[in-house]
């Protein structure tokens, strides 16, 4: 018998803007098979997983412009002897940790990488601005909240304040650029619309 948990989190794109709700509780599924639970097919609310507090979700958004996808992230650990663990995270570790995590996460499942994508010498994260040339290049994954760092020779200070790189929550003043959001709707229009 294996013990899985999820957390099932809800994302909106508005036109220019990003919302990112988590629900109050993450759910549990126990199931002989770990293999016959199906993560991320639409199926999470057929078995009674919570959705996420559409209260969270950013006010301004307007019903018309709004679409939602269900994003699951569990975690467990299979052991040499194939025995498996699974991980539970109180409340306070979920609201307090995983919101930046979450928002990265569906980040990546809408097409985006890490600010410091190939470092100083590559495209960073591909993704080309409305407003500038591109996001600044960054050597590495920063933490803490390290404000005017600029780790590479080009032009900008690190994007430390945007969702897709590691520095602490409190410092993510600036989640993502209108030319991510972009992104996201496009991926999500293109591949994952009907997921």
């Amino acid at each position: 018998m294996v013990l899985i948990r999820f957390l099932t989190a809800t994302f909106a794109l508005v036109a220019g803007s990003f919302a990112f709700a988590l629900p109050s509780h993450n759910a549990t599924l126990s199931r002989s098979d770990p293999g016959s639970v199906l993560c991320g097919e639409g199926h999470l609310s057929l078995l009674g997983f919570p959705k996420a507090d559409e209260s969270l979700i950013a006010s301004n958004a307007q019903a018309q412009d709004v679409f939602n996808q269900e994003v699951p992230v569990f975690w467990r650990v299979i052991y040499k002897d194939e025995t498996y663990e699974g991980g539970y995270l109180d409340s306070s570790q979920i609201h307090k940790g995983l919101d930046a995590l979450n928002d990265q996460f569906v980040g990546h499942r809408l097409g985006l990488h890490h600010t410091f994508e190939k470092g100083c010498y590559g495209e960073g994260d591909e993704v080309a601005e409305i407003l500038s040339s591109s996001t600044p290049a960054e050597i590495d994954a920063l933490f803490g909240c390290p404000i005017g760092c600029n780790t590479c020779l080009g032009p900008g200070e690190d994007s430390i304040h945007n969702y897709m790189d590691y520095t602490n929550e409190s410092c993510k003043t600036h989640p993502f650029t209108l030319s991510h959001i972009a992104r996201m709707r496009t991926i999500y229009e293109l591949y994952r619309k009907d997921k």
